[in-house]
């Protein structure tokens, strides 16, 4: 298979910018998460944070309502509602895996609803009116995948590309399996990542905003 059939099937080797500053920071650590896949069961309060208030800049850009008429109200009660709802599911998911929360606990989910809202409240009157002005979004949280022109063979590939063949035939691997891994080619290496929004100025130059 060429590299295109493979991206096209998402079988790559991803490498994003979460891993690159993982690995120059702590190699072990990097080979927990990245390697063995070792990761806590409940994400650090600020990525938590940072992920329900990406989710309401989302609607908040929406390149759908962005220039109607009432999209000061229609955006930003999205805005509102997207964050208090990510932020809600987050809590389910804590309950789910920790049990009934503490007063201490409870109180944190609380202070983060009550943060956020303020936060995007005062953005979106404040902030957004003078900054958002000449150009118009055309994309929020794009996915991007670039291949760096080389392939990794190494044991998260293989498995990930084994597990694909299973699925197409499940006998295929049987007694051939190791065989087959000598002469693989591997798996696209790819740098990818998510863009927060690309838009477009009066001058139709594409512009890429990080939140």
């Amino acid at each position: 298979m060429n590299d295109d059939e493979l991206l096209a099937l998402n079988l790559v080797h991803p490498i994003h910018t979460t891993e690159r500053r993982s690995f120059r920071s702590c190699r072990r650590r990097w080979n927990w998460v990245f390697r063995d896949m070792y990761y806590p069961k409940i994400t650090a309060r600020p990525l938590e944070f940072g992920v329900a208030y990406h989710a309401a800049m989302e609607k908040w850009y929406d390149p759908h309502l962005w220039g109607h008429e009432d999209h000061a109200f229609i955006g930003k009660r999205l805005a509102l509602l997207e964050f208090q709802k990510v932020v809600n599911d987050q809590l389910k998911e804590y309950k789910r895996l920790n049990g009934e929360l503490d007063h201490e606990t409870k109180e944190d989910y609380r202070d983060r609803v009550d943060l956020g809202v303020k936060m995007i409240t005062y953005y979106i009157d404040k902030i957004s009116p003078l900054v958002d002005v000449g150009f118009k979004p055309i994309g929020v949280e794009v996915p991007f995948e670039v291949p760096l022109g080389f392939r990794c063979t190494c044991d998260y590939c293989w498995k990930k590309f084994s597990s694909y063949l299973l699925t197409r035939d499940p006998e295929f691997l049987e007694g051939f399996g190791e065989k087959f891994r000598h002469r693989w080619a591997g798996l696209p290496v790819t740098y990818g990542g998510r863009i927060d929004m690309i838009a477009l100025d009066e001058h139709d130059r594409v512009c890429i905003f990080d939140w």
